[in-house]
Formats: structure tokens, C-alpha cells, sequence
């Protein structure tokens, strides 16, 4: 696993503000492309440096800037996918939350996670109260009625292009132009770029663990997530676009109400879909985001 940071360079001068706050990716694409994406000069994690944040984001085994996955076929590894994702995504951030607390005198950190990522985060959470200062679940999938069908496990890998990370993003934010096409052929340049390989397929792809999109099909089997919400203490903030199809603000309410904690926020922002954080309402997600992380 491989750790990204920035030092506060901005905001204000009260050390209390300068807080350390670890950023966690979805399924398909790590933190470079992610928190770390600048649009027009700017990221999510320039923004929360800027505000005086000790900016960190966490690149899960296998992604980006990490080491190869111990389920890499090539590697000798298991071909399947974990059955236990979240146990396994969730102590590698564990550990990116202690590595940070030495950095920091002990300071507990603020975890703020995508996707996919929330399942891990969640369990986290649960398992580590005294360490996580605050929880953010943006665009968190919610389980609902068990599926069937979905007991084989999926294979450990997936490869997946450019086109099926344009058509990820929800018809709605493509075709009302909240997606920046130039941005995001610029986008797709940087991820293809991430996998040396990846121009060696055809079409051009880019492998990426399936460990968390395994977990999203162990939710939908079961029906429940691999955290129980009731048990997180942390105070907790529940924030989705309200176009999302992955995470519908529906269920995201669901989830809030299921939240054990005293201290919980519920932020649905219009115009926006399950990406956001690379959508023109970008902004508007920072902005909830950083006054959340001020109290």
C-alpha cells in the first residue's frame, strides 16, 4: 500500500485546524485519479491542504503508487478475489491510521471515503473508535434485498477501459454536461498511463483489483454491509450527488438513520452524480466536506 501526502498550506494558523485527514479510493481507480485529480489547477486534496488539513490518501494494494496485489495470478497468487475484501481493505487502512497518529502525536484522523471504499472505512470505524476522529461515507453503496446468483466468487482482476469509465458515469451528468469531456480525456490519458501495460490490450485496458467490487457483490448477495452503522461512535457525515445511481439518496437516508453516532450530517447535492469529486459540483462536495471536518 503506498501513502500520498500534502502538508497544510493555508487556512488557518490554529494548529487545531491542521488536522490529518486520510482519503480512501473507490473500486477502479486510485488516488491519482481520485482525490489527488487536479481539475483546473485544483484537487480535493489541494483543497483540504489549503484549509490547513494534513492531507493524506491511501493507495489499497494493487492501485496506483502500491505494490503489486497478493492476489496477482502473475505473482502467484489466488485467482478469485478475497472472500472477505472489507477485512482486508479495512486493516490496510488501519495501518495508514497509525502510521499517520505517529506523524501526528496520536492525533486521530478524519477518514473520508468513496464508494466502494466506505465498506472497508466502515469496518475501520467499528474496529478503531478511538482512532477515527470523524467518518465521511461519500456516494456509499447501501445493501438492500439479498440478490441470488451472486455466490461464485468474481475473479481477483478485472480489465476496464476508458469507455467503461466514461459510461460509469450516470447518463444524467454526461448528458447535461456536468462530465467536462476534455477533462476527462485527459483523465483517461493519466489513468491508461498508470498500467504499463495497458496499451499492450485491445482495446486498451487497465487491470485493477476486484476486491472491492467483490465486496459490492457480496452486499448485494447478502444484503447487508460488512459494517454494522449502529456500532460507529465517530461523528459521521453522509453526503451522495442526487443523481447518483450507484448509492441513490434514498438509501443513503436509510443508511443515516441507521448511524449509532450522536453526532451525524445528511448532504444531498444536486446536480451531481456518484463521481462528483471529478463532476462540475465538485466544489459544492468540497466545500460540505471541509466545514464538516471543522465542526
Amino acid at each position: 500500500m503506498a501513502l500520498h501526502h500534502l502538508a497544510p498550506n493555508g487556512g488557518s494558523n490554529d494548529r487545531s485546524v491542521s488536522r490529518p485527514v486520510l482519503l480512501i479510493h473507490g473500486a477502479t481507480f486510485p488516488t491519482a485519479c481520485a482525490a489527488g485529480w487536479r481539475i483546473d489547477g485544483l484537487s480535493w486534496m489541494d483543497d483540504l491542504a489549503g484549509a490547513g488539513c494534513d492531507t493524506y490518501g491511501l493507495d489499497f494494494i494493487g492501485f496506483g503508487a502500491s505494490a503489486s496485489a497478493p492476489g496477482d495470478p502473475g505473482v502467484g497468487g489466488s485467482e478469485t478475489a478475497s472472500p472477505d475484501g472489507a477485512d482486508d481493505l479495512s486493516r490496510q487502512i488501519e495501518l495508514a491510521v497509525r502510521h499517520i497518529q505517529a506523524r501526528h502525536d496520536g492525533a486521530r484522523v478524519h477518514v473520508v471515503a468513496h464508494s466502494a471504499g466506505t465498506f472497508a472505512a466502515g469496518r475501520c470505524a467499528v474496529r478503531l473508535p478511538a482512532q477515527v476522529a470523524s467518518l465521511t461515507l461519500f456516494g456509499a453503496p447501501v445493501a438492500g434485498e439479498p440478490v441470488a446468483g451472486l455466490e461464485t466468487p468474481g475473479p481477483a482482476w478485472r480489465l476496464l477501459t476508458i469507455a467503461e469509465q466514461f459510461e460509469a458515469f450516470e447518463a444524467r451528468v454526461r448528458g447535461s454536461g456536468q462530465l467536462d469531456r476534455a477533462m476527462f480525456e485527459s483523465w483517461g490519458r493519466a489513468y491508461l498511463a498508470a498500467d504499463p501495460l495497458a496499451a499492450t490490450r485491445d482495446p486498451p485496458a487497465v487491470r485493477v483489483p476486484a476486491a472491492m467490487m467483490a465486496e459490492v457483490r457480496r452486499v448485494l448477495r447478502l444484503g447487508q454491509r460488512p459494517y454494522d452503522p449502529a456500532r460507529i461512535a465517530a461523528r459521521t457525515l453522509v453526503i451522495q450527488g442526487a443523481w447518483d445511481e450507484v448509492a441513490p439518496p434514498e438509501r443513503g437516508l436509510r443508511l443515516f438513520g441507521q448511524l449509532g453516532c450522536a453526532d451525524k450530517r445528511y448532504v444531498v447535492l444536486g446536480r451531481a452524480g456518484h463521481r462528483a469529486h471529478l463532476e462540475r459540483e465538485r466544489g459544492r462536495l468540497f466545500e460540505e466536506v471541509r466545514e464538516f471536518l471543522a465542526g
